[in-house]
């Protein structure tokens, strides 16, 4: 069982009473190990934006007519918006955490690049995510925007 919550420590407690200790007897006839999640990061920056994001209910209208396949419109993210993203997201976090001085480190070297001023930002999009970074980045005592070359990067994950 891979899981991130602590369910070895409940159910393996002596002090359980009730439901747990119904559960813990008619699971022990299971050969259950136990394994910590390890970390993904697609899935920790998921898990984050959906933990701080301000979540409106949805409207819902009703059925629609169904759409020809050409009226559907299209959503394509670049690898830098999400790298972007990512990058806001971190620096979110690390704010809301207190942090004073920050250094962020990202494999794309044009976004690095666009951050630490050494080259322009054109996309329209990419403008607005480069605004937000610049601006959070402020508010920090100190912030260091460093590349790292992809194959480093890549080479640090399976280490990890």
């Amino acid at each position: 069982m891979v899981t991130d919550q602590a369910l070895k420590k409940i159910l393996t407690k002596p002090a359980l009473s009730g439901q747990m200790t119904t559960w813990a007897i008619e699971l022990s006839e299971f050969t259950i190990t136990y394994v910590p999640r390890t970390s993904i990061k697609a899935q920790v920056l998921a898990d984050f934006l959906i933990k701080c994001t301000d979540r409106q209910p949805m409207k819902i209208d009703g059925p629609k007519e169904p759409q020809e396949p050409s009226q559907i419109p299209e959503w394509v993210a670049t690898n830098n918006e999400a790298e972007y993203e990512a990058m806001i997201a971190g620096l979110m976090l690390v704010k809301h955490l207190g942090v004073k001085r920050v250094i962020v480190r990202g494999d794309s070297k044009l976004v690095m690049d666009q951050i630490n001023g050494a080259c322009g930002v054109k996309n329209d999009i990419l403008i607005m995510y480069h605004e937000k970074a610049v601006t959070m980045a402020k508010g920090f005592d100190q912030t260091i925007f460093q590349h790292v070359p992809r194959v480093l990067n890549e080479e640090a994950d399976r280490l990890s």
